[in-house]
C-alpha cells in the first residue's frame, strides 16, 4: 500500500514540483538575458565614444605597461586616434571581442588613416 500511495501522489507533487523548476529555470535565464543586455549596451556607448576622448594609453585603468599588446595599443592611442575604450574609462584588453566591436574599431582606425592620407596628399599637391 505504501508504494500504492507514492504513485499517487508522485504525479501531485510533479505537478507542483516542475512549475517551480520552471520559474527558477526562466528567472535564472532572465539574469543571463539583463546581463547579455548591459555588455551589448556597454559595447555600443563604447562604439559611440567620441574619438578623440582618450589622448593615452595610459588613460584606461585596466592596461598596463606590462601587458603584451601595451605598445601596439599605445600606438593606435597616440599615433591614430582611433581607439575609444569604454565610457567608464577601461579598455576591457582580456575580454573577447565581437565581430561588430572588430569591424567598428578597423573602420574607426581606417577611416583615421584615410584622413592622414587625404591631408598629406592636399600638402603634397600645395
Amino acid at each position: 500500500m505504501n508504494a500504492f500511495r507514492k504513485l499517487l501522489l508522485a504525479p501531485l507533487v510533479m505537478g507542483v514540483v516542475s512549475p517551480l523548476a520552471g520559474q527558477a529555470q526562466s528567472l535564472d535565464m532572465g539574469s543571463v538575458n539583463r546581463y547579455q543586455d548591459q555588455q551589448y549596451i556597454d559595447k555600443m556607448l563604447a562604439i559611440e565614444a567620441q574619438m578623440g576622448q582618450v589622448t593615452g594609453v595610459s588613460q584606461f585603468s585596466d592596461v598596463q605597461p606590462t601587458d603584451w599588446a601595451y605598445q601596439a595599443l599605445s600606438n593606435l592611442v597616440t599615433k591614430y586616434g582611433c581607439v575609444a575604450g569604454y565610457p567608464n574609462g577601461t579598455f576591457k584588453g582580456k575580454q573577447a571581442m565581437s565581430r561588430y566591436e572588430a569591424a567598428a574599431l578597423l573602420n574607426a582606425c581606417l577611416d583615421r588613416v584615410t584622413e592622414m592620407t587625404e591631408q598629406v596628399k592636399r600638402l603634397l599637391k600645395e
